[in-house]
């Protein structure tokens, strides 16, 4: 439950972010939609909370076992956000700003 608590700084910097965005685009005339950077934002927050549940249970570990979940949580933000982009991507057909 501990480190769960460590996770509560990822969703002050998700909300914060998603303020400055809603008040980024209401203000000026920024051409991306709030849903967009939304839809963004709640996919990078859930896999940084997925990377971080390896992360504070391999420092649980003794060892060269830290090691190795610390080295797979890097790969496995790697990979998570590739596909991540890559659906995001095709899903929306988004591929330039305008």
């Amino acid at each position: 439950m501990a480190s769960l608590r460590k996770m509560y700084p990822l969703l002050g910097i998700y909300l914060v972010l998603n303020l400055i965005f809603y008040g980024l685009i209401s203000l000026t005339n920024f051409n991306v939609s709030f849903l967009d950077i939304s839809i963004f934002l709640s996919g990078a927050l859930i896999i940084s909370l997925i990377v971080s549940i390896v992360f504070f249970s391999g420092l649980k570990k003794p060892g060269n076992k830290a090691v190795a979940y610390t080295l797979a949580a890097i790969v496995l933000k790697l990979f998570l956000f590739m596909i991540f982009m890559a659906s995001y991507i095709l899903l929306t057909k988004n591929t330039s700003l305008q």
